[in-house]
């Protein structure tokens, strides 16, 4: 009898230190893929930090399985979280209170995919709900992504009284980039002409502009959307399906898995080459004072963000966040992928995300303090 119980509390031990392995690996392909060029190992490279929070929860997972069987691998999970200390900070900041005012100047920036203000979900007001938010955070800066209904294509169409709202508020106005990125400001504004290919802006968006501030100082901001996952909706539908456990037929869900993983990679290998593209418009183009914010279509610490934390921008919401944030609202995808980053002396105060949901995105609102 002893020999049979020893043999299984042998057994359980070499489970749970692999388990243990395999969820530290896990963590730290995920946590640090986004170094990668996303077009290693077919593309995975570039999928990984999606996984990431599913990795995380594998580990701690083990970790508190392993405290009450196995406290010698715990020790393993724990190692495995301090080594992922940085990104699993910049995915779940835990930011108690926000940073004092220095006095300086201050500026906030509204960032909001809005879908071309073809509501996402029904809505009764006259008004987009979507439009409405834009006047009413007032900021002094707006970045829109998939907005091309402020310039001449007016294809969806919105009230001429939230257009005459927003000219009256804003007397610099661009509309601009593949997808319609559209720059409000309150202050005045040049845009910077980018040109690019086909190859070096695959499926993404971009625009720049700059802007002299009251006190006469200067800041460029690119205003950015990378490329897209390009999911079908039977593809997105599945993908809830799953998340819901409800049954899916097993040959549809291996050919949807397929061609599912075969999008993810190919968008990601089209963020990496957009990304190289705008940091080399960053480059030559940006004035010290810099931001860069829009729909990334990624997560934190992937590989468009590293390459641009490279040229000396930091993201915005670990430095002031509290918790993850998701701010991609079409069921089931929880993901924070719309993003602000800065550089030089732009010191971020707080980051908010709207509850607003006629777009498939959450707009983000931030407040920052600049100048010398």
């Amino acid at each position: 009898m002893a020999s049979v119980r020893s043999f299984f509390s042998g057994l359980w031990r070499a489970l749970m230190w692999t388990g243990s392995v395999l969820a530290f690996i896990a963590l730290f392909a995920t946590s640090y893929a986004g170094h990668i060029e996303p077009s290693r190992f077919h593309g995975l490279a570039g999928v990984a930090p999606l996984a990431m929070p599913i990795a995380l929860a594998a580990l701690i997972f083990m970790l508190v399985l392993c405290l009450f069987t196995c406290r010698r691998a715990a020790i393993l999970c724990g190692i495995g979280l301090l080594s992922c200390a940085v990104p699993l900070w910049n995915y779940c900041p835990l930011n108690v209170g926000n940073p004092k005012p220095d006095g300086r100047p201050k500026l906030t920036l509204l960032s909001y995919n809005v879908l071309a203000f073809n509501a996402y979900r029904p809505y009764e007001d006259r008004i987009n709900p979507s439009a409405q938010y834009i006047l009413d955070v007032d900021a002094d800066i707006v970045c829109l992504q998939e907005c091309p209904n402020l310039g001449p294509y007016n294809k969806f169409g919105i009230p001429r009284e939230f257009r005459d709202s927003l000219q009256a508020r804003y007397p610099y106005i661009f509309v601009g980039g593949r997808s319609g990125n559209a720059f409000l400001c309150k202050y005045k504004t040049e845009a910077i002409p980018l040109t690019y290919t086909e190859e070096e802006m695959p499926d993404g968006s971009a625009s720049a502009y700059r802007v002299e501030m009251p006190d006469g100082s200067l800041i460029t901001v690119f205003n950015i959307h990378l490329h897209s996952f390009d999911l079908k909706d039977k593809e997105r539908d599945l993908y809830r399906d799953i998340l819901k456990d409800r049954k899916v037929d097993r040959s549809n869900l291996l050919r949807a898995r397929h061609e599912i993983l075969s999008k993810l990679s190919k968008a990601a290998v089209g963020r990496g080459v957009e990304a190289r593209t705008i940091s080399g418009w960053v480059h030559n183009l940006a004035s010290p004072n810099t931001i860069i914010c829009g729909d990334f279509n990624d997560v934190s610490d992937c590989y468009a963000i590293n390459t641009f934390e490279d040229l000396g921008f930091r993201e915005v919401y670990p430095r002031v966040g509290f918790g993850p944030i998701i701010t991609y609202n079409a069921g089931g995808f929880y993901f924070g992928i719309d993003h602000i980053l800065t550089r030089g002396t732009l010191r971020p105060l707080w980051l908010k995300k709207g509850t607003v949901n006629t777009s498939d995105h959450y707009p983000i609102l931030t407040k920052l303090e600049y100048g010398d």
